[in-house]
């Protein structure tokens, strides 16, 4: 392959490098579209800035302690026996509270947070300029407050202006009604009553006015409430919110803790309540039962005139106290654990009731199952019953009971032993009494039963009191590390990022644009793609044709494209040195490629030299030469070909061109294929080459009919045409099948068209004045004939 008129050095360049190149001398070329693209961001950006309301993270810590009792004050306490102020807490339990829905809705109607209150007085144009173009929020400064007390369905989808007529009196924007503070209004939006909470600042003052439903505005914080771990196994919350008043998320924030501190509270309160009842209601029947058991015990006596037992009787009396009140804890015990079998076995989905057990294997098996079931609720306020998470922890679920039942049937067999061996000590000591007299037999079994009321009494007391005491001195469990406070810079909009992702996309709009063009187009744009998909030698490079006219090569003229046509010529000479290509066949793929222009301007250009040029227009297809030059005549080839006229009766000078001569289509035939076949195309050439020194064959496209194909037997050399933009990629596969298989003889490359300030590639040193020594060493080192 010949390397044109380029320059030669370009091929010892990459063609990955060589496309970086010119890939970015086309974006530098382009310098006028990434102005407007930057411009156009940057305004965006500026309006962004305007509109776009400031958005403010307001952030809190608070610590949940853990508090941690010693073993001893953990058996002793009846509190930890109960279970019912065990201040152990799960982290992740806690941190659901703090995000939980019932919270947030009391935070939001504490705060009123569903109604929000805006400024609407009209703004002048200078406001527009000097200030944000959106209204502020009032929140606390708000002169009046919007208290809703129903929203209809469809109600309150548009903002509601209201305006301050005095202070006693107020009017809703598209009612002529006048309405009073306070009074309740009705309207097809809902129900609601305005107050004045501050002096307006001016009469006819505009509100404007947001009403949204609880529950939409309670969605809308959740989704924007972050709660957070600071460590692993750390029990400070970071809470984090983001909102356009700063003030108002403080307050938010605060409103939080204290209803999450409150709920704490009253959640203990409330179990604290419940202990108590429980044991007055106890208290009751044991003060009951203990008070006529001390006046059975005085009437005996009194009746019997008994002072005093003996001493044998009394240590008989205080080994049965002892024996009945272990009795009494293992029955105890066994009620207990009575009570969490029949509820696990009447499948229950709340957790187990909280119970204290002394064998720690399944106290930690229901504190597992309690934790299982929170779990299972969590699960279930965001997925169904058949979610394989909530299917998993169902079957983590059912094997824990199981395996908690296990424990019970061991315990109560364990428990059930100790029983029998406490009662059969009763029956003994019941034996041993019988020997004592029946006075002292009868008051050891009436002091037994006041032991066992007074002992249950005093334990219920004291228990009483602890929880008194514990529900008195009830304390908060959390603790407020960082109060709620927000950020003095607003998170968004950004104004340096808003600015510097204005610039990247700006940039990158247009480079995309240019490498998506790139990609996507499958067009010829560079020699190289030519070089790389043909053997097919590449003769000349012609540069896109800017003016109007058709004959760019005329005798004097030095325009770029001129010279490109004489360097053309000059190819030509040097294809091989030697010998003289007489006849030359200008063909292409398709139409509209520029072979007729080619055929001309070469023409032109070798009749410049003094030799006596022809142009036979040989497309009777779609003929285009002589319409250019003004040389359209009835008679041409086509009437020769059928004998009907001589050669010279159809030879037409072109004008102003000395030298240069165009033989005419003539009248466009109905077979031009055929016509072609005819015996006079042989005299036409013998004619023509007997008349000029040099003809050039302007024969249909390749790619559309054979024409070309019968006239390239009369031709010594041809020219395939190839269009810089126009000519499509899969033709440079006919173009190389054309040349390996020889269809054409001395077949070489023209690409015409080019855009020279496209592409790197072409810059004018490369299609400069070589000298004809370096043309005839490359087309001597480079050109494959056949």
């Amino acid at each position: 392959m010949i390397s044109e008129n380029n320059s030669y050095n370009n091929t010892t360049i990459p063609a990955q490098e060589q496309a970086v190149k010119e890939f970015i001398n086309t974006c530098l070329r382009n310098w006028p579209w990434f102005l407007a693209s930057i411009t156009t961001c940057l305004l965006l950006a500026f309006l962004y800035l305007k509109f776009a309301v400031p958005v403010y993270d307001v952030t809190a810590s608070i610590l949940v302690k853990q508090p941690k009792t010693s073993e001893k004050e953990s058996k002793e306490s009846v509190l930890n026996e109960l279970n019912v102020f065990d201040n152990t807490k799960i982290v992740e339990n806690e941190m659901e509270i703090l995000k939980s829905r019932i919270l947030m809705d009391k935070v939001v109607r504490s705060l009123g947070l569903n109604v929000s209150y805006f400024n609407s007085a009209d703004k002048t144009f200078a406001d527009y300029i000097a200030k944000p173009w959106y209204s502020k929020e009032l929140y606390k400064y708000s002169p009046i407050r919007v208290n809703v007390e129903t929203i209809y369905p469809e109600g309150f989808k548009e903002p509601m202006e209201i305006e301050l007529v005095d202070k006693t009196k107020f009017k809703i924007e598209g009612k002529s009604k006048l309405y009073a503070f306070g009074e309740s209004v009705n309207t097809e939006d809902g129900k609601f009553t305005v107050h004045l909470v501050g002096e307006p600042t001016e009469e006819g003052k505009m509100i404007k006015v947001n009403v949204t439903s609880v529950d939409k505005k309670v969605d809308a914080l959740m989704e924007r409430l972050e709660v957070s771990v600071r460590g692993k196994n750390a029990t400070v919350f970071r809470l984090q919110l983001e909102d356009a008043v700063p003030v108002r998320g403080t307050d938010l924030l605060n409103a939080l803790i204290e209803e999450y501190n409150k709920s704490a509270i009253e959640e203990k309160n409330r179990e604290a309540s419940k202990a108590l009842a429980f044991i007055d209601d106890r208290l009751k029947l044991i003060t009951g039962e203990l008070s006529t058991v001390e006046q059975d015990v005085q009437a005996y006596k009194t009746s019997k005139e008994i002072t005093d037992i003996s001493t044998q009787s009394a240590q008989l009396l205080q080994q049965m106290k002892e024996n009945d009140s272990q009795l009494n804890q293992v029955n105890i015990q066994l009620g207990t654990l009575e009570s969490v079998s029949d509820f696990i076995q009447s499948g229950g989905r709340n957790s187990p009731p909280n119970v204290f057990t002394a064998d720690p294997v399944l106290q930690n098996k229901l504190n597992k199952l309690n934790d299982l079931e929170l779990e299972r609720t969590k699960l279930l306020s965001t997925t169904g019953e058949s979610n394989p998470l909530v299917e998993g922890v169902n079957e983590q679920i059912a094997n824990t009971k199981s395996s908690i039942l296990y424990s019970i049937q061991d315990i109560k067999t364990g428990l059930s032993t100790t029983k029998n061996t406490l009662e059969r000590n009763n029956s003994q000591y019941s034996s041993a009494i019988r020997a004592v007299p029946q006075k002292e037999r009868s008051l050891i079994n009436i002091e037994r039963q006041k032991n066992i009321k007074q002992d249950l009494y005093l334990y219920l007391l004291q228990k009483r009191e602890e929880t008194a005491l514990s529900y008195a001195a009830m304390v908060i469990d959390s603790q407020v590390v960082d109060p709620p406070q927000s950020s003095t810079i607003p998170v968004r909009p950004s104004k340096t990022k808003a600015l510097a992702i204005a610039m990247l996309l700006g940039g990158l709009i247009p480079i995309g644009s240019i490498w998506g063009r790139k990609i996507l187009n499958n067009k010829i744009l560079n020699k190289q793609l030519i070089e790389d998909a043909t053997n097919a030698p590449i003769l000349g490079v012609i540069g896109k044709n800017h003016s109007k006219e058709v004959m760019v090569v005329k005798e004097g003229s030095r325009t770029a494209i001129s010279e490109q046509f004489r360097f053309l010529r000059t190819n030509l000479q040097y294809i091989d040195q030697g010998k003289n290509y007489k006849t030359i066949l200008v063909t292409s793929s398709i139409s509209n490629e520029g072979k007729s222009f080619i055929s001309l301007n070469l023409g032109s250009s070798i009749s410049i030299t003094g030799k006596k040029t022809v142009i036979l227009e040989m497309d009777f297809r779609k003929p285009d030469i002589g319409n250019k030059i003004n040389a359209n005549k009835r008679l041409g080839l086509s009437d020769y070909l059928n004998g009907l006229v001589t050669i010279d009766e159809i030879i037409v000078p072109v004008e102003n061109q000395p030298n240069l001569y165009l033989l005419p289509c003539g009248a466009i035939p109905v077979n031009p294929a055929e016509l072609l076949l005819s015996d006079k195309l042989d005299e036409l050439f013998k004619e023509v080459s007997a008349l000029f020194d040099q003809v050039i064959i302007d024969s249909p496209p390749i790619g559309l009919v054979t024409d070309a194909l019968l006239l390239e037997k009369y031709a010594q050399a041809s020219i395939y045409v190839v269009r810089y933009g126009y000519t499509l990629v899969p033709h440079l596969k006919m173009i190389s099948d054309l040349h390996s298989k020889g269809k054409f003889k001395n077949m070489s490359i023209v690409f015409n068209a080019v855009d020279l300030e496209a592409s790197e590639e072409y810059m004018y040193n490369d299609h400069g004045y070589y000298t004809h020594n370096h043309v005839n060493k490359k087309l001597n080192k480079r050109l494959k004939l056949n």
